[in-house]
């Protein structure tokens, strides 16, 4: 859909209302349902609150049908693997009504959300506004008070607002988001500038993905008009722009936030063993991680094979094993008990600021799992690199390889069945590969090239694999050459043999005392 160039257009808008008190306006972290079902799961009693609004403010999201309405994520659909997020498939949205927060005008904001799109085609609205930012009598702007969206021009996030000074502002951050992987984001507005953050979830943390300044001198503070979408947005009298994917941990502040206080900073982080870890071995017997600054106390709870629990039910699920006061900044904590093949474990680390936990932790942790099994993947060598030369086997314009790969494997899982191994040609003009399915494997190359292969092999649960490249040259001389970290030639050998003799003299011999001096005639 066409958008609005990048324009400030000046207009009569609404006037301020009172800011509200609490820092945290808004929160959804869509834990209060059950998976795999629509949060308003009837066809005919329209417009019901789907999920509940954390902040204490009473904002809830609603849910308008069955049909139109989000769906609760099946468990596990979320950043971390654990627990809900809400569902959007291209026509289903959720929606705040409530007068206090249509009017929410603040002049300093920030906004985070989690999302998934899988879609990454056309424009698509994470966050939006209904109602026309301008009308009066006439629509001026035909787009909506705010848009958090991907942008259908280049792909990245974007964000699009009016102000209550008349602006309106399209600001691209530097995230471009891939289909179907994770993302944290967080748009903070103060004063004259907005800074965005990304966190790819590569285990870098929040990024800053932008800064942009405002206008000097105005008030930047967000137009007071429309109903609040999550899941699409509005553009010229109709909604537009539904997302296909996923929506978590959305909230809103009335404070400029710093990375370090957004909700997925505020964790432990880097467990060990690492999220969702498929082979943990049964010996292993601590759990460790790393605390945030600041951190007085923290409180780790475990359990196994319990069923999944969620952020509302871990404390009543899993176990308290351990309080630490004044804990390390990498803290590490010893399991009460021995693990066992195929135990499904969950853990959570809370972390408080206090010298004491209060009822509820200031700093919630987040759920990590890992599953027990002592089977490891095969340990594949596909060989050293090669240099070969056509011609050298005695068959001129060619040359017979041979890929020898080795692969050992640990007997798992139970009962054993046999290791299945294979080469592959990775780059290289084509070649046939006879015995592709043994260690050993041989391929006739009739070209001068580099070329790659590789040895995979899987034990039935886990695979495992390795490149070996081969280094084919018209000699000998060439192809040593060719291999990584060749020495140089000579600087005797002339005419780069790789021996140094007659021939390299008499070329020397040719240009002896040649004069180079074209003033003087070396006289």
């Amino acid at each position: 859909m066409e958008r609005l160039n990048c324009v400030t257009s000046v207009c009569l808008v609404l006037a301020l209302t009172a800011p509200l008190s609490a820092a945290t306006i808004l929160h959804y972290n869509f834990e209060d349902g059950t998976p795999d079902t629509p949060m308003n799961p009837s066809s005919t009693v329209t417009g019901q609150i789907g999920s509940l609004d954390l902040s204490g403010n009473g904002y809830h999201m609603y849910a308008w049908s069955d049909y139109h309405g989000p769906l609760f994520s099946s468990l596990g659909e979320t950043p971390t693997g654990i627990g809900l997020s809400s569902e959007h498939d291209g026509h289903r949205d959720g929606y705040c009504f409530a007068d206090g927060l249509r009017s929410w005008s603040p002049g300093v904001w920030t906004i985070e959300l989690s999302f998934k799109l899988d879609d990454l085609s056309a424009w698509r609205t994470l966050i939006g506004k209904d109602d026309w930012a301008v009308y009066n009598g006439a629509n001026i702007d035909a787009g909506a008070a705010l848009y958090i969206q991907k942008n259908g021009v280049n792909g990245a996030i974007r964000l699009d607002f009016a102000t209550v000074s008349g602006e309106r502002y399209h600001l691209d951050s530097t995230l471009i988001p891939a289909a179907g992987q994770w993302y944290h984001f967080a748009i903070v507005v103060e004063g004259d500038q907005v800074n965005m953050y990304a966190d790819r979830l590569d285990g870098e943390g929040f990024q800053n993905a932008g800064t942009h300044s405002l206008t000097a001198g105005l008030n930047h503070a967000l137009l007071p008009t429309g109903t609040w979408t999550f899941g699409r947005g509005w553009y010229n009298g109709g909604q537009a722009d539904h997302i296909v994917g996923n929506l978590d941990d959305i909230r809103f502040s009335n404070v400029a936030l710093e990375p370090s206080q957004f909700i997925h900073s505020r964790y432990a982080h880097q467990p060990d063993p690492p999220q969702n870890a498929p082979n943990v071995s049964s010996s292993q017997n601590t759990l460790s991680w790393t605390n945030r600054d600041d951190v007085d106390v923290c409180q780790v709870y475990f359990g196994r094979n319990t069923g999944e629990p969620n952020a509302l039910s871990y404390r009543s699920m899993l176990t308290l094993i351990a309080t630490l006061e004044n804990p390390e900044k990498q803290s590490t904590v010893v399991l009460p008990q021995a693990l066992a093949a195929s135990d499904v474990c969950y853990w959570v680390v809370d972390s408080y600021r206090g010298t004491a936990p209060p009822a509820e932790p200031n700093l919630p942790g987040l759920l990590w799992k890992f599953t027990v099994n002592d089977n490891r993947a095969p340990s594949v060598d596909a060989g050293s690199d090669q240099g070969v030369w056509l011609g050298m086997n005695g068959n001129p314009g060619e040359a017979t390889v041979t890929l020898k790969g080795t692969v050992t494997d640990d007997g798992l899982p139970t009962p054993p069945g046999g290791v299945t191994v294979a080469w592959t040609q990775l780059s290289g003009p084509t070649v046939a590969i006879e015995n592709s399915e043994s260690q050993s494997a041989s391929a006739t190359v009739t070209e001068t090239g580099i070329y790659t292969f590789r040895l995979w092999a899987s034990d039935g649960e886990f695979e495992n694999s390795n490149v070996v490249g081969v280094y084919v040259g018209t000699n000998s001389c060439q192809a040593s050459h060719m291999l990584p970290d060749a020495p140089a030639y000579s600087v005797f050998d002339a005419d780069q043999d790789c021996v140094v003799g007659m021939a390299d003299l008499a070329q020397f011999a040719a240009v002896w005392l040649s004069c180079s001096d074209t003033l003087t005639a070396c006289e």
